[in-house]
């Protein structure tokens, strides 16, 4: 029960990261000076959520009997 109420906050704050990023990622990419910066913006959201989708991914495996 502890390892699914882990999951659920991770998945929560995962949600939460998400929705920020794209909220920041909108207000950099109405300024079209700062396209490089919105390209490694873009590049680090990725990254963040490959990380998140691992870590899932781990835990699922974690939690699977056999």
């Amino acid at each position: 029960m502890a390892e699914l109420q882990k999951i659920k906050l991770r998945l929560n704050f995962d949600e939460i990261y998400t929705q920020q990023a794209i909220s920041a990622n909108i207000l950099i990419s109405t300024d079209s000076d700062i396209l490089k910066q919105e390209k490694d913006y873009q590049r680090l959201i990725g990254e963040k959520l490959k990380s998140a989708a691992d870590w899932h991914m781990r835990e699922l495996k974690s939690l699977s009997i056999g």
